[in-house]
């Protein structure tokens, strides 16, 4: 999900992938444990896009 920057709370298990555009980027401390071997895409299209929470129309909302 995307958050304004204000709004995350970040938890103690919560791991920091890096940053986007100046907004970083976590992912949940269990979810790593899974995934932490695995190469991660961020696909990024201009405009509306048909899927998860960062294709808000209203733009990042820091």
């Amino acid at each position: 999900m995307c958050f304004p920057i204000a709004d995350f709370k970040v938890g103690q298990r919560d791991v920091l992938l890096g940053e986007v555009e100046g907004c970083p980027w976590y992912i949940g401390g269990q979810q790593f444990e899974l995934w932490k071997h695995t190469h991660l895409t961020l696909d990024v299209v201009p405009g509306r896009g048909a899927g998860f929470s960062l294709e808000s129309p209203l733009g990042c909302a820091l």
